[in-house]
């Protein structure tokens, strides 16, 4: 505490354990339900790779990641950029794992760490929009996957 009973704005930030607990709870049900929604998501889109057990570790680490999400919200967001760039990289169809980096966005953002949520939106539109291209999978994505792309960050940074 501060003079005046105001509360440490360091200590304001770092997440007690039921903040804890409820990111590991979030991280645990999005593993499990991203892991399956991928699986299915990989059925039926065409990839480089089909559903594998890379992929499936590559979901639940992008998941997993989440727990320490209010602790180191910019590592967190910089961890989440590497793992699904790592797994469009190797060529696993594109789908569910998205919402992890959504979320760690978000989470950055309203951290505080908007400057990092700025980097990580240009960062994204640059990277995973050409990555298939770049590759040699694809063609650039159409005007509706640019939309797309550019309204979440849109969205969250207000």
């Amino acid at each position: 505490m501060q003079p005046g009973g105001q509360r440490d704005r360091q200590q304001e930030a770092r997440p007690g354990r039921a903040g804890l607990a409820a990111d590991s709870a979030l991280a645990l049900a999005l593993a499990v339900v991203l892991t399956v929604a991928t699986y299915f998501v990989a059925q039926h889109r065409a990839s480089v790779r089909p559903f594998d057990a890379g992929a499936a570790a590559l979901v639940i680490a992008s998941c997993a990641v989440l727990a320490a999400r209010r602790r180191w919200p910019a590592a967190v967001l910089a961890v989440e950029f590497g793992i699904i760039l790592t797994y469009l990289a190797i060529g696993y169809p594109d789908g569910p794992i998205w919402l992890t980096l959504i979320i760690a966005f978000f989470t950055a953002v309203v951290r505080g760490q908007r400057l990092v949520g700025v980097v990580a939106a240009i960062a994204v539109f640059g990277v995973f929009l050409l990555i298939h291209p770049l590759l040699g999978r694809g063609p650039a994505p159409s005007a509706a996957g640019l939309a797309a792309v550019v309204a979440w960050p849109l969205v969250i940074l207000g």
